[in-house]
C-alpha cells in the first residue's frame, strides 16, 4: 500500500518535474548569493575556512528540509482539504499509517533530490568538488533531518488546518533552523548560555557534525540517532491524531 501511495504521488508530480528541478537550482543560487555573500563580509572565515565553504552544509540541510516540509504540507492539504484527489486510494484497504508513511517517503525523496542538486550547485559556484567518501559522510550525517521535517509537517497540519497557524509554525521552524541552530551563523557568536541550550538539540549536533566533515574532521553519530527516534515518536503521534482527522 505504501508503494501505491508513492506511485500516486509520482503520477501527480511528474508533470511539474522540470519546474521542480528549476526551483531546486534557483533556491540554492538565491541562498548562496543573498545569504552567503552578505554573511561572508561579516564572518569572513571560520576556523581558517572560507565562510562560503563553511555554509554549504547549512544550505544542504535547510533547503532539503524546506522542500520535504513543503511537499508534505501540500500532500496533506490534498488529502484532508481535497479528499477527492485521492479517492482511488481511499477505496483500497489502506491504513492511516501507510498513507502517512507513503507521504513521508515521497517527501523525503524530493528532499534528497534537493540535497543532491544543492551540493552540485554549491560545488560549481565554489569550484570545490568533494571526494566520494566525503559526500557519503555528508549524506549519512544529514539524511535524518529530511524525514524529520516531513513528519513535523504532517503533525503541524494534523494539529490544525488553519492556514495562519501553519504559516506561523513553518516560519518559526525554518527561521530557527537557518539562523538559530548554526546553519548560517556560527554558534561561537551566540552567548554561551544560549549555546549550552542549543547543543542539547539533536539537530544542532547534526549541523555541527556536517560542518566538521567539510573541515575534514569527525562528524556526529548521536545527533542523527536521537533525531531518528524523535521522528519515529512524532510519526506515532501523527498516526494517533490521524484516526480522528481522516475521512474515508
Amino acid at each position: 500500500m505504501i508503494n501505491t501511495i508513492y506511485k500516486h504521488e509520482w503520477i501527480r508530480f511528474r508533470a511539474s518535474l522540470w519546474y521542480f528541478l528549476l526551483t531546486c537550482f534557483l533556491l540554492t543560487l538565491i541562498f548562496h548569493l543573498f545569504l552567503g555573500f552578505p554573511f561572508r563580509s561579516v564572518f569572513i572565515d571560520f576556523n581558517g575556512m572560507n565562510y562560503m565553504y563553511w555554509m554549504i552544509p547549512g544550505i544542504l540541510i535547510t533547503l532539503s528540509s524546506l522542500m520535504a516540509y513543503t511537499v508534505t504540507i501540500m500532500n496533506m492539504n490534498n488529502l484532508l482539504v481535497y479528499p477527492k484527489s485521492i479517492e482511488s486510494i481511499c477505496k483500497t484497504p489502506v491504513a492511516n499509517w501507510q498513507v502517512l508513511a507513503g507521504i513521508t517517503i515521497w517527501a523525503s525523496t524530493i528532499g534528497i533530490v534537493q540535497w543532491i542538486i544543492s551540493l552540485c550547485v554549491t560545488s560549481l559556484l565554489n569550484n570545490e568538488f568533494y571526494q566520494v567518501i566525503t559526500g557519503i559522510r555528508l549524506v549519512i550525517q544529514t539524511i535524518f533531518v529530511i524525514p524529520f521535517f516531513s513528519v513535523l509537517a504532517i503533525l503541524t497540519f494534523l494539529i490544525s488546518k488553519n492556514r495562519f497557524w501553519q504559516l506561523t509554525a513553518s516560519l518559526l521552524y525554518f527561521i530557527s533552523l537557518a539562523f538559530g541552530l548554526g546553519c548560517f551563523i556560527p554558534l561561537k557568536f551566540f552567548p554561551v548560555e544560549i549555546v549550552d541550550i542549543l547543543k542539547i538539540i539533536p539537530l544542532t549536533s547534526i549541523i555541527e557534525g556536517a560542518q566538521n566533515i567539510i573541515m575534514a574532521q569527525k562528524g556526529s553519530f548521536t545527533g542523527g540517532l536521537f533525531t531518528f527516534f524523535i521522528t519515529a515518536l512524532l510519526f506515532l503521534i501523527s498516526v494517533v491524531i490521524s484516526n480522528k482527522k481522516f475521512r474515508y
